[in-house]
């Protein structure tokens, strides 16, 4: 029981830390769209 407890756990903190990479990609680059829409 605790080994799938473990695996559930790490599997949460890679799913939590892909989510903030996304997260942190996707703002990145709607900075960049609006950076572009702003360029005269």
């Amino acid at each position: 029981m605790t080994k799938l407890n473990n695996a559930v756990k790490c599997i949460r903190r890679g799913a939590l830390l892909a989510a903030r990479f996304v997260a942190k990609v996707v703002q990145d680059d709607q900075r960049d769209q609006m950076w572009v829409l702003l360029q005269p």
